[in-house]
């Protein structure tokens, strides 16, 4: 962040304050929503591991509860 706020300076420095503005607000959106997005996807398969060693039809184990 540090370095794309330098850049963002130096941007607006040459007349650019727009473009220094929106360049910053693209490297900061991308800077938190990763890992917020990251988070959220192994959230999501976490139910489905947890589930992945039983049939889903019969509740029964199936191969993968075996090889284990």
């Amino acid at each position: 962040a540090v370095v794309a706020t330098s850049q963002a300076l130096e941007v607006a420095m040459h007349g650019r304050a727009a473009l220094a503005i929106v360049d910053l607000f693209l490297v900061v959106q991308a800077n938190i929503a990763m890992p917020l997005a990251v988070h959220v996807l192994l959230r999501a398969l976490r139910g489905d591991l947890d589930h992945a060693d039983l049939d889903p039809l019969t509740a029964l184990l199936n191969r993968r509860a075996f090889r284990r």
